[in-house]
């Protein structure tokens, strides 16, 4: 069987959405000059098969040399802007040309930039079947990249921008090393598809998953990626196909990721960053709204510096002398902007608070005890009295020594929040539009954990299912997805734990998982079993340096 053929045997098409329904109109070639702009939409570029790509391509009116080209590729519409509430993008920040999620052409433009949108094979006015994130559509990606790279108005040096899918692409295509490709910008991209999105750590994420593949448009096939994962509830090469090799990127990169998209893209694009090989490669990390941060002015002209830099070979302005990593450090009394030199950073610490017999995290007590709750509906809390003043910076971890009574495995949702002096909860920024979002979130099915020497890994398998014996009493670590927030002595981290969602859906946006496990969790604490919440931190005079 060909892998073609073994695509085609496992694949689950959904009906597509008529994109008609949503203001396409046509596919045809078409051009013309406005804002200063030559515009030329549906541009057909062939890819594997003889498959058309439909892409629009603006360039400077007035251009007489060959330009840099950014690319922004993905399967929402390149005619298409959509209006979100709470996005918090202002009036004037983006022009009527500007796609969801991509790249103003109207800015760029006027930047000396060819900018090209591309919509993704299957997608709108493009042929094909949509395959999201799978082999073939990067093939495309690539393929689409050489052709921007050797068109006679282009410079040979193409860059790729955009947020979430169109950041996700990125990873991908970048990790092919495509000859023309000279920088990305991913900007908020998760870079494992099984255990940041559709399951997180092992729990199946219901919601958002199947909102994301509602929304795939097309006029011919369209896979469905929801119903694909209730096929794949383990990472095999379904899930492989789709998980870039990081370590294969080299280069040039500038990186956005933000404290606010638990459930989505927080943890995938520290990650990335983490991970690529590239010498050159830059992090900002904010607490804020995506798609605001993206197009607010001063973000985007950062992200000309980068593109100019690397694109344009303009060694004048202040790329070289930016900071590796620049953090924004969330605090109640407004943010802080950190700098460092490497993320993680080389200055930053770690300590563990211990779980007590009075429920409270402290020092170690030898006192064994044991906290229970009714998987489908209970919960226990656990507080964290502060007593120092630190900057809490990464991703913590809750490890416990857990058992079962009624079942094999345990669903496990934490959720940290940070309680004031006061007594008033304080509430973040959270999934792209929202604000009342905890400090912190982390997931884990138990049955997913590390079951090696290093008990206290967070580098889960996946691939297969350990179920907890009966009357076994086993160690499993949550990752509790990174912030950047500044606590103090008199305020509290409050930790929840439960076998059931926290976070409501509005509007699409949030969580909502399914209820699996059934019976009675049992945390156990002291007599050499000491669960524990491990935090990386920074001292609190790293926000006066």
């Amino acid at each position: 069987m060909s892998v073609a053929e073994s695509r085609e045997k496992y694949l689950i098409w959904a009906e597509p959405k008529d994109p008609r329904e949503d203001g396409w109109t046509t596919a045809e070639p078409s051009s013309e000059t406005a804002d200063g702009m030559r515009i030329d939409r549906n541009v057909p570029v062939q890819v594997a098969e003889g498959v058309n790509i439909r892409v629009d391509v603006f360039r400077p009116e007035a251009a007489t040399e060959p330009l840099p080209v950014l690319l922004c590729w993905g399967p929402y519409g390149k005619h298409h802007t959509k209006d979100i509430p709470g996005d918090g993008i202002e009036p004037g920040w983006t022009s009527k040309y500007t796609a969801f999620e991509a790249a103003d052409p109207l800015y760029w433009t006027r930047q000396g930039y060819a900018l090209v949108v591309a919509d993704a094979r299957g997608s709108w006015g493009s042929d094909g079947d949509l395959y999201a994130h799978e082999v073939r559509e990067i093939d495309d990606v690539v393929q689409t990249i050489e052709w921007c790279g050797t068109q006679e108005w282009s410079s040979g040096r193409v860059g790729m921008s955009g947020v979430s899918y169109l950041a996700e692409t990125q990873w991908l295509a970048a990790a092919r090393r495509p000859a023309h490709l000279v920088a990305i910008n991913p900007w908020e991209g998760f870079t494992n598809a099984y255990s940041d999105h559709s399951f997180h750590d092992g729990i199946p994420e219901v919601s958002f998953t199947k909102f994301f593949a509602e929304g795939l448009t097309g006029l011919h096939r369209v896979e469905d990626p929801f119903a694909e994962a209730q096929e794949h509830p383990l990472l095999d090469d379904y899930w492989q196909g789709r998980i870039p090799d990081l370590e294969n990127i080299v280069v040039p990169a500038f990186v956005v990721a933000s404290w606010s998209d638990h459930g989505l893209h927080s943890r995938g694009t520290l990650r990335g960053f983490e991970r690529i090989s590239s010498e050159q490669k830059w992090l900002d990390v904010h607490g804020g709204k995506k798609w605001r941060y993206y197009y607010r002015p001063d973000a985007v002209d950062r992200a000309r510096q980068f593109f100019d830099t690397f694109l344009k070979e303009d060694a004048a302005n202040e790329v070289s002398d930016w900071p590796k990593a620049r953090l924004q450090i969330l605090d109640t009394e407004g943010p802080v902007i950190i700098e460092r030199d490497a993320w993680p950073p080389r200055d930053r610490l770690e300590r563990s608070v211990y779980l007590r017999a009075d429920g409270t995290f402290g020092d170690v007590s030898a006192e064994p005890a044991t906290f229970s709750y009714p998987a489908k509906d209970g919960s226990v809390v656990f507080d964290w009295a502060v007593d120092e003043e630190l900057v809490i910076l990464g991703g913590m971890q809750l490890r416990l020594w857990l058992s079962v009574e009624g079942w094999d495995d345990a669903d496990l949702f934490v959720r940290v929040e940070k309680i004031l002096s006061t007594g008033e909860t304080k509430t973040y920024n959270y999934f792209s539009v929202r604000e009342d979002g905890p400090l912190a979130l982390g997931w884990l099915r138990a049955s997913h954990r590390v079951e090696t020497d290093e008990v206290w890994s967070t580098d889960l398998p996946h691939d297969r299912e350990l179920k907890i014996p009966a009357g076994a009493v086993v160690p499993v670590t949550v990752d509790i997805w990174p912030t950047g927030d500044l606590v103090r002595p008199g305020e509290t981290l409050r930790i929840t734990i439960q076998g059931h969602d926290f976070m409501p859906v509005v509007n699409g946006m949030g969580q909502r998982h399914d209820v699996f496990t059934d019976g009675v969790v049992s945390i156990h604490t002291g007599a050499g079993r000491d669960s524990s919440l491990f935090i990386p931190y920074l001292p609190s005079s790293a926000l006066a340096e």
